[in-house]
């Protein structure tokens, strides 16, 4: 009876895996086919540049199989970088729009000067959701 109840703790924790697929007509209404990629995109800059700054070589995709994910729908979290590493994003018609958070913070009372730091780019925090594209 025990190990009933840990199989299913355990299974619970295992995502379920959608139809294979190798494009987009496999998959059915409201799904597209995520096929991962060997290199994923961790940053907004160029993803086709490897380390030393030499254009990687396409890659060819049609031999291998994806799974089919279902797209995101209106109010939906989203993610650009999870769009550039394959996955489906917003639904067709919609796009993934930031919302920036608006900090109200009062600027801090210096009394040293402040040491030099080193440049470094913020990441501005906040959410982004499916929207729909406004065709005004």
């Amino acid at each position: 009876m025990i190990s009933i109840l840990i199989f299913l703790f355990v299974a619970s924790f295992i995502p379920a895996q959608g139809n294979v697929c190798k494009s987009d007509v496999d998959c059915g209404a409201g799904e597209c086919c995520y096929i991962p990629s060997r290199f994923l995109v961790m940053s907004r800059r160029k993803a086709a540049v490897d380390v030393v700054g030499v254009p990687l070589e396409p890659l060819d995709f049609t031999h291998q199989n994806g799974t089919c994910e279902k797209y995101r729908t209106l109010g939906e979290t989203c993610s650009g970088l999870a769009k550039m590493n394959g996955h489906c994003g917003c639904s067709p018609g919609l796009y993934c729009k930031f919302y920036p958070l608006h900090l109200m913070t009062l600027p801090p009372v210096l009394l040293q000067p402040e040491p030099a730091v080193a440049s470094r780019r913020s990441m501005p925090l906040g959410h982004s959701q499916c929207e729909p594209i406004s065709t005004a």
